[in-house]
C-alpha cells in the first residue's frame, strides 16, 4: 500500500492512528450481544498500547516519524530513539515504565478517554495479552 501520513494534536493522532490500523487489520465480523463486532488479527488493546507508547516514549530530539508497518505475519511500530532509561530488549517484558516525556504522558492521561493510564503496566499487559491469545510476544 501507499504509505499514509497522519498528523495533528497528539491525542487525536493516537486515536486516528489506532482507528486506521484497526481498519487495516480487520478480518471480519462476529455477532456479539450488542450487535456485530469487528474481528482483528491482533488484540485491539495491544495495538492501542503500542501506538500510545510510540508517541509517549519517542525521542522528540530526533527529526523522524513514528512508523507503523503492517505485514502478513506481523505489525511493527517503530518509534524514533533508543529505549528509555535502563530498559533493554531483554528486560522490557518485566520493566516498569519509564516516561521519557513525563509531562506528555501525564497530560494525555487527563483527557475524558485517555489513551494511557500512565501506570507502568502497558508493556507487561502487551506480553500477557499476546500470550493469552497464543500469539508471538512483542519484540
Amino acid at each position: 500500500m501507499t504509505p499514509k501520513t497522519l498528523s495533528g494534536p497528539l491525542y487525536r493522532l493516537i486515536e486516528q492512528t489506532h482507528d486506521y490500523v484497526l481498519d487495516e487489520l480487520a478480518e471480519g465480523l462476529t455477532l456479539a450481544r450488542s450487535g456485530f463486532r469487528t474481528v482483528h488479527r491482533y488484540p485491539e488493546r495491544v495495538i492501542k498500547e503500542a501506538i500510545t507508547n510510540a508517541v509517549i516514549h519517542r525521542d522528540y530530539r530526533l527529526n523522524r516519524d513514528i512508523q507503523i508497518r503492517i505485514f502478513d505475519n506481523r505489525l511493527e511500530v517503530l518509534s524514533p530513539g533508543l529505549l528509555p532509561g535502563r530498559i533493554t530488549a531483554a528486560t522490557i517484558h518485566k520493566a516498569e515504565s519509564f516516561a521519557r516525556n513525563p509531562l506528555l504522558a501525564s497530560n494525555l492521561r487527563e483527557f475524558p478517554e485517555p489513551p494511557n493510564v500512565d501506570a507502568g503496566e502497558g508493556g507487561r499487559m502487551m506480553f500477557n495479552v499476546m500470550r493469552a491469545n497464543s500469539l508471538y510476544p512483542p519484540q
